[in-house]
């Protein structure tokens, strides 16, 4: 999700509607990852000290997961179908009842609020800000040549340059967000907005907060160190 952070005020207006009404669920987002990550994913991290898996095991299973899990796998919805974790298969499941009501919630307030802005699909297709940053996310990394890039000063000696690890990186070709496609309707972008506030708010609040009662009780993580 923090493609979306980092591409939106490059491709947005600050005044665009779409900027101004995402960027309340983007604030500190950055920020809080930057942090957790310092924790969890430094040298004897707590990744090392709590799950079974070494750290390179396990951030190589999260970046496969990561490119293998199209964007509209983020909908709840979408969650719910695929766990097995529907009302009639299982009647008593707090987390989903509770999260269903939130999702509710944001989705009648982003539909009235983007449909308040744009009247129809046409009016979405035609928005070129909208475009330019779906297709920016849609795309393979190495699509914008190396040029694009800040270039090494001529006067850096190559082994300066080897030193400070400045060269720029041959990128990959699969793109920032996997699943993610240009925008062809409006109840596509409702649908991009919904699961963007979802993941952002009620979905962030219930990994984090809940990982100290998760690995606090030892039996949850029986082959930690």
């Amino acid at each position: 999700m923090e493609s979306l952070v980092i591409t939106t005020p490059i491709k947005l207006p600050t005044n665009h509607l779409f900027y101004e009404f995402k960027s309340p669920y983007f604030k500190f987002l950055i920020a809080i990852n930057n942090g957790g990550n310092s924790i969890f994913l430094a040298e004897v991290s707590g990744i090392e000290n709590l799950t079974a898996p070494t750290m390179e095991t396990s951030l190589n299973l999260m970046n496969k997961a990561y490119r293998e899990k199209s964007f509209w796998y983020c909908s709840l919805l979408k969650d719910i179908e695929v766990r097995g974790i529907k009302l009639k298969l299982l009647p008593d499941f707090p987390y989903r009842n509770d999260a269903l009501l939130l999702w509710e919630a944001s989705t009648k307030y982003t539909t009235r609020y983007l449909q308040r802005y744009y009247s129809d699909n046409k009016a979405v297709i035609q928005d070129p800000y909208l475009q330019n940053r779906a297709e920016e996310l849609s795309a393979p990394l190495n699509t914008p040549p190396k040029s694009d890039f800040p270039q090494v000063p001529a006067w850096f000696s190559k082994e300066l340059v080897a030193a400070s690890g400045i060269e720029p990186q041959e990128l990959p070709s699969y793109p920032r967000i996997p699943g993610f496609t240009k925008v062809g309707s409006l109840q596509q972008l409702i649908d991009i907005a919904n699961i963007t506030i979802f993941t952002y708010g009620p979905q962030y609040a219930v990994v984090n907060f809940s990982k100290y009662y998760y690995f606090s009780y030892l039996p949850n993580a029986p082959l930690a160190n």
